[in-house]
């Protein structure tokens, strides 16, 4: 599928989205609303890196980060199975602001001016970009910092619209793309392109601890063998999950006091068929380790950072009252008696669902687990 991204006020003569969300809306309907709900109007470069920012066919708002923004006009799936969103949301949702976004009337061009910075993850260096997209409508050539290149289709004006595709502006900008046909969304995160491998500990225990390592850790050993590159390692849905913690790999053996897993159930006769994320957080962590001294520690200080952001691409319209919730929960559960399904939002037949368990009454280190089926 080819995403495509849209620039201005006007609605679109038809909409296409093939399962469950079909078009049933007449085009002088779609534009009332798009005009009766515009509210996007000098939004703001993002204060924080955008870890995710995601948008949806048939709602008028996208999130990036922890913040909900209202839009005009809704994405949607033409006729050719192409998603179209506005170009202004994309820019947006990456962080960028009115500013940053420009269209050429006399020239019939939009203009990207991007400054962005990028979330830290783990001992990298924080990536910074400038970087100047230039797109012309009817040509398949566009311009990166003055470097020509090439689309497999052409920018459109449709009904006073012009339609470029997000995944040209998006790579350009360095984010990763994810289409999900099931939830009908569009997700960005920053692009990560590193080498990890195990780390053998000997003086943790007789056999010695296994930790992963990345490239740029004093214990990275490039002459490992079972080196492997995390852009292609991970399904898109696990990159979301490191981007919003910071964390571009996955451990069973947990990161500080953060631990999370991916999973999938396969089995349609499984009630808990689907993919699911389970995020377990300590109360306390044990340092002297390398991914517990390497990774940031969840404290009731940074609850919100880490935990809004994830449920807000899972749960848009109710989010902040779900992450004070969980961490009420976090705050209450120390040295009490486990709990399964203490707090549930939705039906485990129809995702996104959540379910919150509280596990362990030992003390401090009492975890509280996050079981989040995403699809």
């Amino acid at each position: 599928m080819v995403f495509i991204v849209a620039f201005s006020l006007a609605a679109p003569s038809y909409l296409y989205v093939p399962g469950s969300y079909k078009n049933t809306v007449s085009e002088s309907k779609l534009i009332q609303d798009a005009y009766a709900a515009s509210s996007v109007e000098n939004v703001k470069p993002s204060v924080e890196p955008v870890r995710v920012a995601r948008l949806w066919i048939g709602k008028q708002y996208f999130v990036r980060n922890a913040e909900k923004i209202a839009t005009d006009t809704a994405p949607y799936v033409d006729k050719n199975g192409r998603t179209l969103v506005p170009l202004r949301f994309v820019a947006y949702a990456l962080g960028l602001g009115e500013e940053n976004v420009i269209w050429d009337q006399e020239n019939q061009t939009v203009t990207i001016k991007a400054n962005i910075t990028f979330p830290k993850f783990y001992t990298l260096p924080q990536k910074t970009l400038k970087r100047t997209l230039v797109f012309k409508i009817g040509s398949p050539e566009f311009t990166v910092d003055g470097e020509t290149k090439t689309m497999d289709t052409v920018p459109v004006l449709v009904n006073g619209r012009t339609m470029l595709p997000a995944r040209f502006v998006a790579e350009n900008l360095d984010y990763e793309v994810f289409w999900n046909e099931k939830r009908l969304d569009v997700t960005f995160v920053p692009k990560i392109d590193v080498k990890l491998h195990e780390y053998i500990d000997y003086s943790k225990s007789m056999m010695g601890d296994i930790y992963i390592v990345l490239e740029g850790d004093p214990h990275f050993n490039p002459m490992a063998g079972d080196i492997k590159e995390y852009s292609t390692f991970f399904p898109d849905d696990m990159k979301v999950l490191n981007s919003i913690f910071g964390i571009p790999i996955d451990n069973a053996d947990g990161y500080n006091n953060l631990r999370f897993f991916y999973s999938i159930i396969d089995s349609p006769k499984n009630p808990d068929y689907g993919i699911w994320y389970t995020i377990d957080i300590y109360h306390d962590y044990q340092p002297g380790t390398p991914q517990y001294d390497r990774f940031p520690k969840v404290t009731l200080d940074n609850f919100d950072y880490y935990v809004k952001p994830l449920m807000a691409i899972y749960f848009p319209d109710n989010y902040e009252e779900i992450t004070k919730k969980i961490k009420n929960i976090f705050i209450n559960s120390v040295g009490k008696m486990p709990q399964f399904g203490v707090y549930v939002v939705s039906d485990v037949k129809h995702p996104p669902h959540l379910s919150i368990d509280t596990l362990y009454a030992g003390g401090e280190a009492d975890p509280i687990t996050i079981n989040l089926k995403i699809q």
